[in-house]
C-alpha cells in the first residue's frame, strides 16, 4: 500500500492507495484552495499531475490533430440498449508539436455511459482514464511517440439521438497549446 497525505489550509487528508492497480486519488481545488495545498507526507511512490481547466473550447493549433472513431459488433445506426461501444481516440503530434504531456478529454454522449472500474485491463487498452464523470472521460498522452490511441469501452443506456462534443486535447503545462475535435452524433433505436 502506498500512503499519502495533503492539506489544503488546516484540513489534512490521509489516503490509501493499492499498489499495482494504477489507483488514482483526483483532487479538485478551487483557485483558493490550490493556493493553500501542500502534500504532507508520502510513504511509496506518488506521481501528481495538475490539470488546469480553462472555459470555453481552445483555439486550435495545428501542431495537435486528436480523432475520435466508434466501433460495436453491429454497425452503429443499429445500436440498442446494453450494447458495447468502443471509442477509439487518435492523438498525433507534428514535429513542431510542444513536447511534453497532454490531457485528453473525450466527452460520451448522453446515451452512453463509459465502463470503467480499477480492475482497468490497462495493459490491453494502452492507458488509464485519470478522471471519469460529468459526462467526459480524462486520459494523459505525452508527445514523445509522435502519436498515441487511446481506446476505452461505453455501454449504450438510452435510445434517442446525442451530441458528442468533441474530444479536446490540452497541454498540461501550457493550457493555450490545444485542440478541439470534431463534434459527431450518435443515434441509438
Amino acid at each position: 500500500e502506498i500512503h499519502l497525505t495533503y492539506a489544503i489550509g488546516d484540513k489534512r487528508t490521509d489516503v490509501t492507495l493499492k499498489r499495482g492497480e494504477g489507483a488514482a486519488e483526483p483532487v479538485t481545488l478551487t483557485e483558493a484552495d490550490a493556493r493553500e495545498f501542500r502534500i504532507v507526507s508520502v510513504d511509496g511512490p506518488v506521481a501528481l499531475s495538475l490539470i488546469r481547466e480553462e472555459s470555453g473550447r481552445p483555439t486550435n493549433v495545428p501542431e495537435v490533430q486528436v480523432n475520435r472513431s466508434y466501433q460495436a459488433d453491429k454497425p452503429l445506426s443499429e445500436l440498442m440498449e446494453g450494447d458495447t461501444v468502443r471509442v477509439n481516440l487518435r492523438v498525433t503530434w507534428s514535429p513542431a508539436a510542444q513536447p511534453g504531456c497532454y490531457t485528453v478529454r473525450d466527452f460520451v454522449p448522453g446515451g452512453l455511459t463509459p465502463i470503467v472500474n480499477w480492475s482497468w485491463d490497462w495493459q490491453s487498452y494502452g492507458v488509464y482514464p485519470t478522471d471519469v464523470g460529468e459526462g467526459a472521460v480524462s486520459f494523459y498522452a505525452c508527445s514523445g511517440r509522435g502519436g498515441e490511441t487511446i481506446t476505452y469501452l461505453t455501454r449504450v443506456v438510452s435510445r434517442g439521438s446525442y451530441v458528442a462534443e468533441g474530444t479536446i486535447v490540452q497541454h498540461m503545462e501550457r493550457p493555450s497549446i490545444a485542440v478541439s475535435g470534431k463534434e459527431e452524433t450518435i443515434i441509438v433505436k
